[in-house]
């Protein structure tokens, strides 16, 4: 909440943050495999947090947002076996290295 556009009109902070937490602890109780997990569904379920708690976005995450959607999408029709967080995991962790050099 505090990295959002306008923290100070969020509502229950605390709320927002565990549900987001439960977001965050199911997703990792499962596979990443696209034919197991349905991101739509984890995004859906963050962005009704986001909505009920008057918590702004920043564009740049909406616009991740549409792309993983549609990713998820063309990644399900070519192969639903595809395991999402070990294909991305090396490019998170060169992310995580550069945002901390900054």
């Amino acid at each position: 909440v505090e990295r959002c556009r306008t923290p100070e009109l969020a509502i229950d902070m605390e709320t927002f943050a565990l549900k987001i937490q439960h977001i965050v602890l199911s997703v990792k109780r499962m596979t990443f495999s696209l034919g197991q997990i349905k991101m739509s569904d984890i995004l859906k379920d963050v962005l009704k947090a986001v909505r009920e708690h008057h918590v702004k976005m920043e564009a740049d995450f909406i616009n991740t947002v549409i792309s993983i959607l549609l990713l998820e999408g063309i990644g399900r029709q070519l192969d639903p076996s595809l395991d999402l967080f070990k294909s991305v995991l090396p490019v998170l962790r060169q992310l995580g290295r550069q945002m901390m050099t900054q």
